[in-house]
């Protein structure tokens, strides 16, 4: 009988199964569904076969092949009505019934939530129909295991694993209707086993730790007292009081123990598994100490690598003093002391590394009570060591440096004075310092006024974490607290040459140098170690053109110093020439010139003659010059009026940025801005491809006289004549094109200026 309280799964569409005589194999039989019964042929034949359903208030026959491999196919009625099936013949296969329902089983054993103690656990199932009946472990899905294939119950017992087991039983009937159970169950074969309970002897203080192995606890107790004061327990959290580590569960935990405070008590602990198997320690006596150590005084000694300890501990039942280095790899306690003497436990140590370490000292009585000290230390076996320090001798000013080596600097200290005037200390700050590797560099300025005139000793003292020192002394320094002066600074540019004249009032001078800021090297260079009638002069030739961006620095032997920042240019390429116009015959008034240069600043334009003067006129290079990556050329437009007639001589100057000049010109010049004139521009046609053009003009200095055919199918530029006779004619024949010649006349005289006129000649 199905009841509701079981947990039953049917999967899949319902089979059906018909309920028949005996039949031989290969064979066909006629089936009739009523009132919303279904054949799903899909699972009886192939999938993909269809589903035949009954209308839910009627019936339907359907005719079904019978395969000899177990198959039911769907087949044509006409082949059971062939045969003579029908729905009232009973004998020849008719009025089947078809079973939809799946099986129902009553599972008595294993129930849900169930614990058994071995591992052969009893599967006792009845069910309502002769079923195949298998199960399946979730932990192992798609694996079925067959208990019974054609049976009405099942009663043996199945091996499982130990601990959480959880089942699907399977029940499938003839009609491959399947119905699923699912059973969840514990297997606890293992008695509880307690391994320890500490503490097991001597003293207790409250604190209680407990190992065991089980793998399903239920319960784990701690019972302790007295019949004095009582007896009490106290249930560990399994889940906040224990852990597991290598299959072995540490749990701990604390009870008050204050009002058994001098008295004995009995601890025992007990553990019940799931399963009800128990498991009992046995019982110990402990005397009760709450009062934890205490340390009255600690020190330690930091050398190099190794460090010991001092500890002064008030503790009539001392356990141990140990310690832990907490930035070691993998911490772990190590032991100091197992015994004072005189109440001091003191010990020497070797740590495995250098650097800072995070260190804790604890002591513990027999009754586990502790006392703990933290603390950080620092371990360094290298010493500070001093490379140099200046100044070495001669001056000082008040600035004094120091070079060192050291991985973990705690202090530079410098120590300055004499007996006379007194001993000072000055902190050098570590954060001003600049490193490069374990090497330091510092530097640290103070005030020497009062020991001005005086000799003076300095000493540096570096000391590192670890308190390890080193210490360099200079003496016999002479106090200069003077700075050089700088009375003037002169400097002259030639090319990428400069001239420096510098003059300086300094009577301890060290050294006139000069970086120049402009240059990627950044490179201090010396000018002069000497003065001469106190002035430096010396000249520096730069290797790149440009601008300059100098820093002039003047250091005494004390070490002040003063400095000065000046710019200048320079350019060792001088300007060049290329070309210019004109250069000989006539000007009107436009003078061309090219030329290369980087950096020109100006270009001047010089022209006239004796008798009416010369004249001058500034080139803009930006507005009156075009140039290309320093090549330039310039045109410019002067009034000669009032030389006409007359010859000139001009000349350019050109200047760059350094003051380098170049010039070029000409002389014997005649002015002429008087245009040439037409007087008459006449044709005959000579034929019908020839015309015979005179052209009369007024015009001393001809230079050309050039035409051009507008009406050519590729019209170009040609000489007509290049002279006027006494009369001032020119005549030549020209070819021309049928039609209309539109053909463009142009005189030029030897200054440049010119007149067009047009000719029409109509062919």
């Amino acid at each position: 009988m199905k009841t509701k309280t079981e947990m039953k799964i049917i999967l899949g569409i319902l089979a059906v199964l018909v309920a028949l005589p005996l039949v031989a194999a290969d064979s066909h039989q006629l089936w009739c569904l009523y009132d919303g019964e279904s054949v799903n042929f899909g699972q009886l034949c192939a999938p993909g076969r269809p589903t035949v359903t009954a209308p839910n208030h009627g019936s339907t026959s359907i005719c079904v092949h019978l395969l000899d491999n177990g198959k039911i196919c769907h087949a044509s009625l006409s082949k059971c009505y062939g045969l003579g099936l029908s729905c009232s013949n009973s004998t020849t296969g008719g009025n089947t019934t078809i079973d939809i329902t799946p099986p129902t089983l009553e599972i008595s054993s294993p129930l849900n939530g169930s614990t058994f103690t071995s591992r052969n656990v009893l599967l006792e199932m009845l069910s309502d129909e002769t079923v195949a009946l298998s199960y399946q472990k979730d932990s192992n899905p798609g694996k079925w295991n067959t208990l019974c294939s054609n049976c009405g119950s099942y009663s043996k017992e199945r091996s499982f694993d130990e601990g959480l087991n959880e089942i699907t039983i399977r029940a499938v009937d003839k009609a491959n209707n399947e119905a699923l159970y699912a059973r969840l169950f514990y297997v606890d074969s293992k008695k509880p086993k307690i391994n320890s309970l500490e503490p097991s002897e001597g003293f207790a203080s409250g604190t209680f730790r407990v190992t065991f192995t089980e793998d399903n606890p239920k319960e784990l107790v701690l019972h302790y007292g007295n019949s004095e004061t009582g007896f009490r327990n106290k249930s560990f959290g399994l889940s906040t009081d224990c852990i597991q580590l290598d299959g072995e569960a540490e749990c701990a935990t604390t009870v008050n123990l204050a009002d058994y405070e001098g008295e004995q008590i009995e601890v025992y602990a007990t553990l019940l598994d799931a399963a009800g198997n128990l498991d009992e320690t046995s019982h110990a006596q402990l005397a009760i100490d709450n009062t934890a150590p205490i340390i009255s005084n600690f020190s330690y000694l930091v050398q190099g690598k190794k460090v010991t300890f001092t500890l002064e501990i008030n503790e009539p039942y001392l356990s141990e003093v140990t310690y832990i280095d907490n930035s070691e790899n993998n911490p772990k306690e190590k032991s100091l002391c197992s015994k004072l003497v005189n109440n001091v436990c003191e010990k020497q140590v070797n740590l495995k590394s250098e650097g800072s370490h995070n260190v804790q000292v604890i002591v513990r009585d027999l009754a586990g009570n502790e006392a703990a000290q933290n603390f950080t230390l620092f371990a360094d076996s290298k010493k500070p060591k001093i490379k140099d320090v200046l100044p070495s001798d001669g001056f000082t000013s008040g600035l004094f440096e120091v070079t060192f080596e050291e991985q973990n600097p705690m202090s530079v200290v410098l120590e300055y004075g004499n007996v006379q005037t007194g001993f000072r200390t000055q902190n050098v700050q570590l954060s001003g310092c600049s490193k490069d590797g374990d090497e330091y560099y510092c530097s640290t300025s103070v005030a020497l006024g009062d020991f001005d005139g005086q000799e003076i000793e300095y000493k540096f003292t570096v000391t590192d974490l670890a308190g390890q020192t080193d210490e360099k002394q200079q003496k016999g320094l002479a106090v200069d607290i003077s700075f050089p002066v700088i009375k003037s600074l002169n400097y002259t540019v030639n090319g990428k040459d400069v001239f420096f004249l510098i003059n300086v009032d300094e009577p301890y001078l060290k050294e006139i140098s000069y970086i120049d800021n402009s240059d990627p090297k950044l490179q201090v260079k010396k000018l002069c170690s000497k003065l001469t009638n106190e002035f430096c002069e010396k000249k520096v030739s730069f290797r790149n053109d440009g601008l300059h961006e100098v820093t002039l620095e003047v250091t005494d032997l004390a070490g002040h110093a003063v400095s000065q920042n000046i710019e200048f240019f320079t350019d060792s390429k001088k300007p060049k020439i290329k070309s210019i116009f004109p250069e000989k015959d006539s000007t009107f008034g436009l003078f061309d010139i090219s030329f290369e240069e980087q950096n020109p600043t100006s270009l001047i334009l010089e022209y006239g003659n004796n008798a009416l003067g010369f004249r001058t006129a500034a080139l803009s290079l930006a507005n009156d010059c075009t140039s290309d990556n320093g090549k330039y050329s310039c045109s410019i437009n002067v009034d000669l009026s009032d030389y006409d007639g007359y010859e000139i001589m001009y000349d350019f100057t050109l200047t760059d940025r350094v003051g380098q000049t170049a010039s070029d010109g000409a002389a014997e010049l005649l002015v002429d801005i008087t245009f040439p004139e037409f007087d008459s521009l006449t044709y005959n046609l000579t034929s019908s491809t020839k015309a015979k053009v005179i052209l009369q003009a007024t015009e001393p200095n001809v230079e050309v006289v050039t035409y051009i055919n507008l009406d050519d199918s590729k019209p170009r530029q040609q000489t007509f004549c290049s002279r006027l006779s006494a009369e001032g004619i020119c005549e030549k024949k020209l070819s021309i094109n049928p039609g209309t010649n539109r053909i463009d006349f142009v005189i030029i005289d030897k200054a440049g200026n010119s007149a067009v006129q047009q000719l029409v000649i109509a062919n």
